[in-house]
Order: structure tokens, then sequence, then C-alpha cells
């Protein structure tokens, strides 16, 4: 074998998952939570309309049911921009993490946006957010970095509530979408394994090879095993060949 070669690629429309529900004409039922580091109790909130948008009054923190935290009033958002905020006494290892336009902490139509990592279900707020229809079930939570070096995010932005969330270097400050793409390559023997990060199940995908990038591409046989929400891996083996292979992972038809 000369070479491999592993490429992530997820051509086609996506379909967004969402993080988060807005509130019909408030704008800061446009900010979402789209990074939480728990070990420095960091979180990142991005606001996602197309106009500047500074908030009148202060927007609290709820984690934990603590509310030492808000976002001051008088904070301007640019469109698209993301703040980060420290939130003092944030659970390292299992919290959950929700921002409101106001003290109404019970209220299903006071909450904006938020997640709930780590082993225990229906923390603090959880059941709010349930019922204001930004998360998907009291039971359901994110794993908690096993790493105590990554932070928290989702794959992309929305509305609709979801617990694919995947642990990753931090991007504090500076959010972006993450698309289906190989993490890792690991060979042994005749035998390789891509980890694949994707915001999809991993049923949705599938492998293709190639021996150059200017011949077609062929449906290639793997082995896929589910590792985490997000993360799945593929084994291909044989790999062998006199001749660099490509391989990438592509929705399924």
């Amino acid at each position: 074998m000369k070479g491999f070669r592993a490429m992530g690629v997820f051509g086609g429309a996506l379909t967004l998952l969402q993080v988060g529900a807005a509130i019909s004409g408030a704008s800061e039922g446009l900010l979402r939570i789209t990074e939480v580091l728990p070990p420095t109790e960091e979180v990142e909130v991005t606001y996602t309309g197309d106009t500047t948008f500074t908030n009148s009054t202060a927007l609290p923190f709820c984690y934990r049911f603590n509310y030492s935290t808000c976002i001051p009033a008088g904070t301007v958002f640019e469109p698209g921009e993301s703040k980060v905020f420290v939130l003092t006494g944030l659970d390292s290892s299992d919290s959950d993490v929700w921002l409101y336009k106001d003290n109404n902490f019970g209220s299903a139509s006071s909450i904006i946006t938020g997640m709930k990592y780590g082993t225990q279900a229906n923390i603090g707020r959880t059941g709010v957010a349930v019922s204001a229809g930004i998360w998907p079930s009291t039971s359901d939570f994110v794993p908690a970095p096993a790493d105590t070096d990554l932070s928290l995010q989702p794959f992309t932005l929305d509305d609709v509530p979801t617990t694919q969330w995947f642990a990753s270097v931090p991007n504090l400050g500076s959010f972006e979408e993450a698309g289906a793409r190989v993490q890792s390559v690991g060979i042994k023997n005749d035998s390789a394994t891509l980890t694949i990060q994707s915001p999809f199940v991993s049923s949705a995908h599938s492998l293709q090879s190639t021996i150059d990038l200017t011949d077609e591409w062929y449906t290639a046989s793997g082995i896929r095993n589910d590792i985490e929400p997000g993360i799945f891996e593929y084994t291909i083996s044989p790999i062998g060949s006199d001749a660099v292979q490509f391989h990438r992972v592509v929705p399924t038809p």
C-alpha cells in the first residue's frame, strides 16, 4: 500500500439541526447558546439576527437553580456575533444551562435557549425547556466531555431542540457550524478506522472510495460503529493496494 487518504464530504442540502426557540417579535429570542466549556464556566451566546441588537434589560442565565450571572442590559450584539460569559459556580460535570428574557424562571414563555449536559436527567429547569419546545425531553442530556480541555458545541443553528452536540477543541467567541468530516484515521496492518463527526445519525451515511480523485467514486464496504452522539467510526478492511486510495463519507442514496 502506497498511501491512504480520508476525506469528510457531505454533499447536497444540509437539513439544519436547531438549538433554541425564537420568541416571536423579540430580538432576544434570536440569541442562542452555542458553546459550553464547563471546567472554566464559560458559555458562548451567538446572536442570529441580521440587524444590530441591544438588550434593554438584563437577560439572566439559569443553571441548576443558580441565577448569579446575566447578560448585562445595554449589551450590543452585531449580526452573527458571539460573546462569551462566565457562569460563576457552573458544575463542571452535570448541569443545565438556560438563558431567559426575564426572571420568570418557571415560565415556558420566558426561556430562550440552552441545553442539559451530564448524566442526570431533568436537572434544574429542564422541564421548563421541554414545555417551551426548546429541549426534546426531560430524560435527554448531552454527555459531558471526557476530556476537560474540550467544550460542548452544537453542529448547526436553527430552532428545533436537539441533543446533537459534540465535544471539540474550544472555539469560544466565534461560532462555526460543523459539517460531516473525518476527525481521525487509524491504520493497523491491513485495516483502517475512520472516526467521523456529523450532525446526522450514522445510518444516514455511506462510505465511498476511489483510486484517484480523477476517477469515479464507488461504494465501499466497512463496519460502522456508533461511538457517541454525533460521532461514529467506519472500519475498512483490507485496505491494501498498489495505489493511493481516497475515502469519503456521503449521504445515503
